[in-house]
């Protein structure tokens, strides 16, 4: 089974190696050692990057989202799909299974 877009259900999603991250008041800040590159995660981004510390399905990040926060599941899943897109793209998760 597969997203709208491209992340399967059943995709692992972990965050990579080649970064380091911490949390910054109500924010988590990630370090890309690769590219010297910061970025910011608030709110619901920094509770999704928190889950992917180990390896979880896009479905067990969809679930929990859903389970902690008031939001329209499809709104979900097209975020959270878009967010793991963009971290990916930085290499800042890896999707395996895809």
């Amino acid at each position: 089974m597969r997203t709208s877009a491209s992340i399967p259900l059943d995709a692992n999603i972990v965050r990579g190696t080649e970064q380091v991250s911490c949390d910054f008041e109500e924010d988590t800040v990630i370090l890309n050692i690769l590219d010297g590159m910061y970025y910011e995660l608030s709110d619901v981004g920094a509770r999704v990057w928190e889950l992917v510390e180990s390896p979880r399905t896009f479905q067990e990040i969809e679930g929990v989202i859903l389970d902690e926060y008031e939001v329209d599941p499809a709104r979900c899943r097209e975020d959270i799909e878009r967010l793991i897109g963009e971290l990916a793209s930085k290499g800042l998760v890896e999707v395996r299974g895809a």
